[in-house]
């Protein structure tokens, strides 16, 4: 996960009230795809990674029955080839053979050819993306970008398009 809720209201200097804290809480999965979309970038570690055809899935287990997974830790995997649980999984638990994720996974059996990939986000990424957090809070969907004053008033908000550019554009990757 890029970032965790706690992270956020201390980026943002603030308190969440529980409402808010479970809004930010299911905004951050979608968010963070969203950012992912836009750099067109899956922060994919190809240094932690395991191809198998033996990984099978349950509730909220990935099983190598290979035993894999020895050098695996705690943090987001990109999970690939997968009939039903394909996505970001967060391992919460890793031991040799077995990934505890927080995700309700379909169970399906071992045969396919499965990746699993760590992603890693930068933490510099973390201010950026609580500002996004913060647009969709407070101001729902719009920002202002520019205000005159009487005489010739005029406000003007940031377009997800321009905003995103703004907090995310250093990490965007050019069409391939």
């Amino acid at each position: 996960m890029i970032i965790t809720s706690a992270e956020a209201a201390t980026y943002l200097q603030t308190t969440f009230t529980a409402g808010q804290s479970s809004l930010v809480a299911a905004l951050i999965p979608d968010l963070q795809t969203m950012v992912m979309d836009y750099c067109r970038n899956s922060f994919l570690n190809h240094n932690m990674e395991l191809n198998a055809s033996t990984i099978s899935f349950d509730t909220h287990t990935i099983t190598d029955s290979a035993s894999g997974f020895t050098d695996f830790y705690v943090g987001d995997y990109k999970v690939r080839g997968s009939k039903f649980n394909n996505g970001i999984a967060t391992v919460t638990a890793a031991v040799a053979g077995a990934l505890t994720v927080s995700e309700t996974l379909v169970t399906e059996t071992a045969g396919n050819d499965i990746w699993i990939i760590k992603v890693d986000f930068p933490t510099s990424i973390k201010p950026a993306f609580a500002q996004l957090i913060n647009y969709y809070l407070t101001k729902q969907g719009k920002q202002v970008k520019s205000e005159s004053l009487p005489g010739g008033y005029s406000v003007s908000y940031k377009d997800s398009d321009s905003l995103m550019f703004e907090l995310f554009g250093q990490w965007k990757k050019p069409y391939q």
